[in-house]
């Protein structure tokens, strides 16, 4: 159930606090029903609705993922990280595969969720390792163009997003 709560809510330590006050006043046992019950998990699964997509290369899913969040104001920085951490993730889980480790032992040494090693697993079949590393590559020519503020963030997340569900 912490594993829940920090998926759900990231590592906002106030927003953590304030959702475990709500689960013990609904119940002093606090379980994944009620965690999936009471607990907003709106943005989380926006990012990892939009990271899976492009993932799995839904273009329509993935365009959609983008332009929803974007609309609800959230930074087109942070988006970009998540979107670094989910191609970091899967070129991780992609050296691992082929050095012959199993899911649990690539489980094991990457340090991430098994949930995530899993759905790693079956997205990578979807990408060449030097595809990967052109769109890790890709992610930080478009952070660079956007902190020198030089740039239409929304254009090069779309662009990017087009390109990561084509390729």
């Amino acid at each position: 159930t912490a594993m829940q709560l920090q998926l759900y809510l990231g590592n906002d330590l106030l927003k953590i606090n304030n959702e475990i006050d709500k689960l013990l006043a609904y119940s002093k046992l606090v379980t994944r029903e009620n965690i999936d019950q009471l607990v907003d998990a709106g943005f989380f699964n926006s990012i990892f609705d939009l990271t899976d997509s492009i993932a799995t290369k839904n273009v329509k899913k993935a365009i959609y993922n983008l332009e929803h969040i974007l609309d609800s104001g959230e930074s087109e920085v942070y988006i970009l990280s998540m979107i670094a951490l989910q191609i970091k993730n899967l070129m991780l889980v992609y050296d691992l595969k082929a050095h012959g480790l199993s899911e649990s032992e690539i489980a094991s040494r990457s340090k991430l969720h098994p949930y995530v090693v899993k759905k790693s697993l079956t997205q990578i079949r979807n990408y060449t390792l030097d595809q990967l590393e052109e769109l890790h590559r890709d992610l930080l020519d478009i952070d660079i163009a956007l902190k020198a503020g030089d740039a239409d963030a929304k254009l090069l997340l779309t662009q990017y997003v087009l390109k990561a569900t084509t390729k």
